[in-house]
């Protein structure tokens, strides 16, 4: 972490109040989830978000922990999260991040992957017309 990154985190945690938007990132059963979700209450060293939208099974060991529905977490469940003021909890997969900052570097990921998936589909293009030209068979 560079940082300007630090300094970001920092500057999220420190404008965290009730009812505000995050990414909410945490671990259970050796299986890490990601949410939006909004902040219901502040402490020192965590923070306690309710998710906004419900975490569904999408494997099949994912399914025994879920109920009837495929649902693991509810929307409206509360995740307790640690703040980055606790260094010792908090990682880059326990934690939460401003929603917006986490839009905004999504779509601008998003974009980098379809110029580079355009950058190759036209490569193959070429390799195709290459190989046509270069095997035996064309000649």
């Amino acid at each position: 972490m560079t940082a300007d990154e630090f300094r970001v985190l920092t500057a999220h945690d420190e404008r965290l109040t009730v009812g505000h938007l995050v990414t909410v990132r945490w671990t259970n059963n050796h299986r890490s989830y990601a949410a939006p979700g909004h902040v219901v209450k502040v402490h020192a060293k965590s923070v306690l978000v309710a998710l906004d939208v419900a975490i569904r099974a999408t494997s099949p060991a994912d399914r025994t922990l879920a109920n009837a529905d495929g649902i693991i977490y509810p929307a409206g469940h509360v995740i307790t999260a640690p703040r980055i003021t606790d260094m010792r909890s908090w990682t880059a997969n326990n934690g939460t991040t401003d929603a917006e900052l986490d839009r905004a570097f999504r779509k601008e990921t998003v974009n980098w992957l379809r110029v580079l998936q355009i950058g190759l589909s036209s490569c193959s293009v070429w390799s195709n017309l290459i190989l046509q030209r270069t095997s035996p068979c064309c000649k």
